[in-house]
């Protein structure tokens, strides 16, 4: 018998005309009219179909309404289909919702977006980089550039004779060859010390093109960054797509198997709609994914999204605090820095037994400058 949610909720039904788009892996996309019927406690919601809409238990759902004076706009929060049926679906949000759903709501199916859709298979796995890098240089290399790959809070005055340091005495790294890349793109971006003659984006190009002759997938994606932001020529079929065309494939693949750095790209890309349309809920998903499994960079970029704020309902200091507490409890010394920043500015309550201060002093025992400054503000 099929199950209603109208008799186990309590809850008169609702019906409201919406669009659903649904998206079947392996399938055509196909345009199916629908809406959302119930809102039930949990905000699990049910949403009705035509008889022969083809959902399926396990699809991601997307909601969005649209808001007088600013159009549509998407929860960034996705709902799993679990019990799908004739004419309709019951589906369970994946975490805590950032908006209220409501009936009448309209609802896009994602899940092609969230499945490996790679018809030119995986790249292949880089070489494994050359020599003993656990010396000194290299170690501040990495500890420097790493976890901020992914965002533009690198210590890039630090960062870059550290790696330059460090390439010197591996050449033939491809993971230092990415992040003295990543490091020069920065400062040229930022137009770091502007007096000089050095071309820091030229350097950032010939240490990410050797990085990403190795197929290494942070390299990839930042050339198609740079060229996206034309501060890279386009030249002999190198530009910001043929690039992300490259590495989407490899993402997603590796997303689908379960690969936390995979997914990580995957969350910031939606985030920045670089590569990919501008997607929230996307992004917030597959950061989501990848903190599940203690990815320190998913951890900051999702603290830094909710400290930021949804569009539809503003920021979730109480939310970010959880995300950086959680990298900061993983040793990351930026996430000690933000977990203190934030209780120091927002008045959020942090681990019980901590103040700001004791963050902001673990994130200084690391080097952390914003820290070192936050607690000795007199300090040039």
């Amino acid at each position: 018998m099929k199950h209603r949610l109208v008799s186990a909720w309590g809850l008169q039904a609702l019906v409201a005309a919406t669009a659903l788009t649904l998206m079947v892996p392996g399938a055509a996309a196909q345009e199916v009219h629908g809406n959302v019927s119930e809102v039930g406690p949990d905000n699990r919601i049910r949403v009705s179909l035509p008889a022969d809409a083809p959902i399926r238990t396990g699809d991601l759902l997307r909601l969005e309404t649209e808001l007088p004076g600013m159009g549509v706009i998407a929860i960034s929060t996705l709902w799993k289909v679990i019990e799908a049926g004739d004419g309709y679906a019951v589906a369970v949000p994946q975490s805590p919702p950032s908006g209220q759903p409501q009936v009448g709501y309209s609802v896009v199916d994602i899940t092609r977006e969230t499945s490996p859709q790679n018809e030119l298979g995986p790249l292949e796995s880089p070489e494994p980089d050359a020599g003993d890098l656990t010396d000194a240089a290299s170690r501040d290399c990495d500890r420097l550039v790493g976890v901020f790959a992914l965002s533009s809070s690198l210590d890039s005055e630090r960062a870059y004779p550290a790696c330059r340091s460090a390439i010197a005495l591996h050449p033939d790294s491809t993971r230092l060859a990415f992040e003295l890349g990543r490091v020069a793109a920065e400062l040229g971006l930022g137009n770091y010390d502007m007096f000089s003659e050095k071309d820091y984006l030229a350097e950032a190009e010939s240490w990410l093109s050797k990085a990403a002759a190795n197929d290494d997938t942070g390299a990839i994606y930042f050339l198609g960054v740079l060229h996206a932001m034309q501060r890279l020529p386009d030249r002999d079929g190198q530009n910001a797509q043929s690039y992300f065309d490259r590495v989407l494939p490899r993402l997603r693949d590796g997303a689908a198997r379960g690969d936390a750095e995979s997914m990580a790209y995957l969350g910031w890309m939606y985030e920045t709609g670089m590569g990919v349309p501008q997607d929230l809920a996307l992004a917030t998903y597959w950061l989501s994914e990848a903190a599940g499994l203690d990815h320190v960079g998913a951890e900051i970029l999702l603290g830094d999204f909710y400290k930021q704020g949804d569009p539809a309902i503003g920021p979730d200091f109480e939310r970010a605090a959880h995300w950086f507490e959680k990298a900061a409890n993983q040793g990351s010394a930026e996430g000690q820095f933000r977990l203190g920043e934030l209780m120091f500015h927002q008045n959020v309550a942090g681990p019980e037994g901590t103040t700001a201060e004791d963050w902001f002093e673990r994130a200084a025992e690391q080097g952390h400058l914003g820290a070192i400054h936050a607690l000795h503000p007199d300090m040039d």
